[in-house]
Formats: structure tokens, sequence, C-alpha cells
């Protein structure tokens, strides 16, 4: 599953979720497609995540708040 995330018009994250159950065969993403998909699509960056074995949960997590606090300052100038 993707979640396409904003904030206004200018941040787009692109999380995908459980990438863990690849091994089951569920989910799974080609990395050259996703990435050129953001790029074609507007997005800042792309994630593979799984809560269950915290995957790139920070990663994303650190990502997103660099961005908030970048647009805040700009916003606040």
């Amino acid at each position: 599953m993707m979640t396409r995330l904003s904030l206004g018009s200018v941040t787009l994250v692109s999380v995908v979720v459980q990438c863990d159950q690849v091994k089951n065969g569920v989910a799974g993403c080609d990395d050259k497609e996703m990435t050129d998909y953001c790029q074609q699509h507007g997005f800042d960056a792309w994630f593979e995540t799984s809560a269950k074995e915290n995957v790139n949960i920070e990663e994303a997590a650190r990502f997103l708040i660099a961005r908030v606090s970048y647009l805040v300052m700009l916003v606040k100038q």
C-alpha cells in the first residue's frame, strides 16, 4: 500500500508500507520504478518501511521532520 503525504503543495513523500511482506510474496517494489514514479509525479522522496521490523521508520520520520522544520523556517522569514 502506498500513502501520499502532502504539506501544501511543497513536500510529497511516498511511504511504501509493509516491505517485510516481500518474504511472503505480498509486497515489494522496484527501486528504479519507484524513483522514476516519484520524479515524474513531484515526490521529494520515497521510503520502503516496515513497523514490524523497524525498517526505515526513523529515516522517513527524520526526513519529514527536516522538511517541515525547513518550511516553518521559510514561513517565519
